[in-house]
């Protein structure tokens, strides 16, 4: 994934003023499409060679790194440390991100040692075996330095590698590299 930070001062050329302050080279291209009029045609054009300049840049060097920001969205991995709020302690755990999950899910032995409140009420998962019922506890949990509060289903998840799977409701605000682990 390629993140490119281009900034783009005012400029002004008989009566016409453009003002670009884009983020990814896909909208710098977009805005200028969307803006261009002759006057102004040699000034995007250039700045579009300068993006296609830091693209390949970037590419090669591999500048972008997780965490970075992006469109003003945090970038992660698809396994994350995050920490878990619980009543009696907080605790660093490696999580799978799961895109493919709409609910974040986390092992009921996990749970039970952190300490929650109460149980908020059941969800109805579906998956590949079916449907099953599972309770529902209320945690927050710290993700590359932002706070999300959320309801995790409970599961025996002892077996599986990571003890927490967040699923896409909680993701908000956050780009997925694919390819970080």
């Amino acid at each position: 994934m390629v993140c490119i930070k281009v900034s783009i001062k005012m400029f002004s050329i008989s009566s016409s003023k453009v003002l670009c302050k884009m983020q990814t080279d896909q909208e710098l291209v977009y805005n200028i499409v969307m803006t261009m009029d002759g006057k102004l045609a040699v000034i995007k054009y250039i700045s579009i060679i300068i993006c296609i300049f830091f693209i390949t840049n970037s590419i090669s060097s591999g500048e972008t790194l997780p965490g970075d920001n992006c469109l003003g969205k945090k970038i992660i991995k698809s396994v994350e440390k995050i920490t878990i709020i619980g009543t009696r302690y907080k605790k660093e755990v490696k999580a799978r991100i799961d895109t493919g999950a709409t609910h974040s899910s986390i092992d009921e032995n996990l749970a039970k040692a952190i300490g929650f409140n109460e149980i908020a009420g059941a969800t109805i998962i579906r998956n590949a075996q079916g449907e099953i019922s599972r309770y529902v506890v209320k945690f927050s949990f710290i993700l590359k330095n932002t706070k999300i509060k959320t309801s995790f289903s409970l599961a025996n998840r002892q077996k599986l590698n990571y003890l927490v799977l967040i699923g896409r409701e909680d993701l908000k605000g956050f780009l997925i590299d694919p390819e970080e682990k």
